[in-house]
């Protein structure tokens, strides 16, 4: 392999440029893995990352001062994996996610109980903003369902003021996968 990413031709800047893109977006998954608390399939991901890394920077550095378009191509691909990374890494949906909803003090209970019929585990606190009493509605779900939850709230509660952060751990409560 080394000796191959050695030469030049078509085909070694084909497998450099691709090479990195997978060797990127594979490391923009594993960072996503180790802040959700993913250790082993992080571990084996940084693994696979490392090999590929090796392979091209060793084949761009032997050869930097006759072909720089290998460096070239190299940076264009690093650009291209974070952005790939960043979508394969949105489709999966790994991890959870809280919701919280502010909503007008009258609109509160009707939103929760909107959501509960969906599905969706609904904890309301009183909440004292600028100028009036709110209602905050808190949920907590798989990534994977916040898509859908965000469709229904939009549809739902147009006037609500809605906050959404990744989590890193929920333990109890009403959290279906």
């Amino acid at each position: 392999m080394a000796e191959f990413l050695a030469g030049n031709g078509v085909l070694v800047y084909l497998a450099i440029f691709f090479g990195k893109i997978i060797e990127i977006s594979l490391d923009t998954v594993r960072v996503v893995m180790i802040n959700r608390g993913e250790k082993l399939k992080a571990a084996i991901i940084g693994f696979v990352v490392v090999i590929i890394w090796i392979f091209i920077v060793s084949s761009i550095i032997t050869d930097l001062s006759a072909n720089y378009f290998k460096c070239f191509l190299y940076a264009v691909a690093y650009g291209i994996g974070n952005y790939a990374g960043v979508l394969i890494e949105d489709k999966l949906a790994i991890g959870l996610t809280g919701v919280q909803i502010i909503a007008p003090i009258e609109l509160g209970e009707s939103y929760a109980d909107c959501l509960r019929e969906a599905g969706y585990g609904v904890t309301m606190l009183d909440g004292y903003g600028y100028n009036a009493t709110r209602k905050v509605l808190m949920l907590y779900m798989p990534r994977k369902k916040l898509n859908s939850a965000m469709k229904k709230i939009t549809e739902e509660m147009p006037e609500a003021v809605v906050v959404v952060s990744d989590l890193k751990k929920v333990r109890g409560g009403y959290c279906r996968k």
